[in-house]
C-alpha cells in the first residue's frame, strides 16, 4: 500500500497543511487494514514519500498495527519524474526538430 502525501492538496508546515497531510497517511492506513487481507504469502510493505513530513508519515503510517515493511521513500518520487521527463523531453526533440525541417525547410 502505497501513497505520496507531496501532492495532497493544501499541505504545508501549517496546522491545516499538517492535518491534510495526517488525514491523507491515515487514509493510506485504513485502505491498508482493507487490503491486508487479500495479500499473498510476501511481505506487507506499507510506504509513503516522507521528504517533506517525514515525522507525520512515519507516526500515522505505524499505525498500521499489522506485521509489514514500514518504507519511507523520502525523494524517491523525484528521482522518478527526472526521468520521466528526460524520456519525454528526449522523445519530443527529435519529433520538434522534424517539425520545424518540414515546415521551414531547414536541412
Amino acid at each position: 500500500m502505497t501513497g505520496f502525501e507531496g501532492a495532497v492538496p493544501n499541505a504545508a508546515r501549517t496546522v491545516q497543511g499538517e492535518e491534510s497531510i495526517t488525514n491523507f497517511c491515515k487514509k493510506i492506513v485504513e485502505a491498508a487494514k482493507k487490503v491486508y487481507l487479500y495479500k499473498s504469502n510476501h511481505e506487507f510493505i506499507i510506504s509513503a514519500g516522507g521528504s517533506a513530513y517525514f515525522d507525520i508519515v512515519a507516526r500515522e503510517l505505524s499505525q498500521f498495527k499489522e506485521p509489514k515493511i514500514l518504507l519511507l521513500r523520502s525523494g524517491g518520487y523525484v528521482h522518478t519524474i527526472v526521468n520521466i521527463m528526460k524520456r519525454f523531453i528526449l522523445l519530443k526533440i527529435p519529433m520538434i526538430y522534424l517539425s520545424l525541417q518540414l515546415r521551414f525547410g531547414l536541412n
